[in-house]
């Protein structure tokens, strides 16, 4: 008789909706969330979600039974969900703590505050830590550090996901939203992240740059580099080869609407674009998901040329990525500023497309210039890489081969899921 096989047991905190899919965190989570669910033999997963006094953001979104829905159906056991709304003393703590830093001393809160998890979602946290022996609890982003205060005496393994190193991103937005005009001391707040990383078990980066500035500070057996996994949305049909593709669009772009990406046009749109479009009339420029919105007033700020819209797409949202990935001939991502890895980078890699990027994007992702992309700050070098890729199909296909390579050994499911089972301790051979 064949002795069933004893689950692990995992905790989950969920900092964001699973739909619609909007952020890198969002991409960031669904991945592992999938791993655990065609890890279900070895692992009963539980998740963690709040509702919270705060203003809703993509860090403390408003939970509902839909979203609820959708995280059961990645067959985890339970979903709990602390509506901290309803608590007074959460209140009155998050408010004091905005006034005390933002008002009284003109300053971001420091990064090891326990502002995105106060009290009461702490102690929600310990009465399902009190019922159930957790192996492991895995907590995304230093945001939800204290979280994992409640499993201290336990013999649970804590994890963090680290998405971002959150005093580099902090130090990005400084002048934007809610930070703008606030002082923010680097060091100190770097030093403070760095502690509170050290109270885990497991601290898992998945940007190269980070992971580099963070192992001089971590040890080798507690820190991890495991990069995003991405399912593409094309039902997991064989993908067309680069070479064989029709192409509707020369040129993608795809993001969120936030201050990088808002950046990375206005470079784009003002040092770039206008000479691709002198050397190449006909060319076309996909722009899809939510910066769509904010292309005519990007126009407006950099008092660009508006016959240069005639070029370009906007898509809006477009709910079947994949097949846009497979329309474009060359991805560009001009981001300059930000953190963490970018997730349409990751991507356009597993659609194989060619991609023409920045230092700053590339830095987080194995990606070399001239050997599986091309990398280049400088607008006219810039310009010129994307000019190359589109006059030189022969080039663009072996950049496009160079990629299926680096993605197949170190970002696809297989190269990633490999690392999860060795954290979890689960031996199989299977995908």
């Amino acid at each position: 008789m064949t002795k069933k096989l004893q689950k692990k047991k995992v905790l989950f905190q969920l900092p964001v909706k699973l739909k619609p899919i909007y952020y890198g965190t969002q991409g960031r989570v669904i991945g592992i969330l999938n791993y655990f669910k065609d890890r279900k033999d070895y692992l009963s997963v539980d998740i963690v979600a709040a509702n919270q006094w705060l203003k809703e953001s993509y860090i403390t979104p408003k939970w509902d039974d839909e979203q609820t829905k959708e995280a059961l159906a990645y067959d985890v056991d339970n979903v709990f969900v602390y509506e901290g709304s309803n608590n007074i003393f959460d209140f009155v703590y998050t408010r004091s703590k905005i006034f005390y830093y933002q008002v009284l001393l003109r300053e971001q809160m420091p990064i090891d505050i326990d502002f995105y998890s106060p009290p009461g979602y702490v102690n929600y946290v310990r009465s399902l830590a009190s019922r159930t022996n957790y192996d492991f609890a895995w907590i995304n982003t230093v945001n939800f550090a204290h979280l994992a205060t409640v499993f201290q005496d336990k013999q649970t393994r804590t994890v963090v996901d680290t998405h971002d190193i959150m005093c580099r991103l902090r130090k990005v937005l400084k002048d934007v939203l809610n930070y703008k005009g606030l002082k923010f001391d680097y060091d100190k707040n770097f030093a403070k992240e760095v502690d509170l990383l050290n109270t885990f078990d497991v601290v898992i980066s998945d940007s190269n740059y980070e992971f580099s500035t963070l192992k001089n500070y971590l040890s080798d057996e507690k820190l991890w580099s495991i990069p995003h996994h991405v399912d593409r949305s094309n039902g997991g049909l064989e993908l067309t080869p680069y070479r064989d593709r029709e192409f509707k669009y020369d040129l993608l772009f795809l993001g969120m609407s936030n201050p990088q990406n808002t950046d990375a046009m206005q470079y784009f749109m003002s040092e770039i674009f206008p000479a691709i479009v002198k050397a190449r009339p006909s060319v076309r420029l996909a722009i899809a998901g939510k910066i769509s919105n904010e292309i005519e007033n990007i126009f407006n700020d950099i008092k660009a040329d508006k016959n240069l819209l005639k070029n370009i797409d906007l898509l809006g949202y477009v709910p079947d990525l994949s097949e846009l990935y497979c329309q474009a001939r060359v991805m560009v991502c001009p981001v300059r500023t930000g953190g963490g890895t970018n997730m349409r980078m990751v991507e356009a890699m597993s659609h194989f497309l060619p991609i023409v990027t920045t230092q700053q994007c590339a830095g987080a992702l194995s990606i070399e210039h001239t050997v599986n992309a091309f990398v280049a700050d400088d607008p006219v070098h810039y310009t010129d890489n994307v000019l190359q890729l589109l006059a030189d199909p022969s080039l663009a296909q072996t950049i496009s081969d160079a990629i299926k390579t680096t993605y197949e050994r170190q970002y696809s499911k297989k190269a990633i899921y490999a690392q999860l089972d060795s954290l979890f301790g689960i031996e199989t051979s299977s995908v």
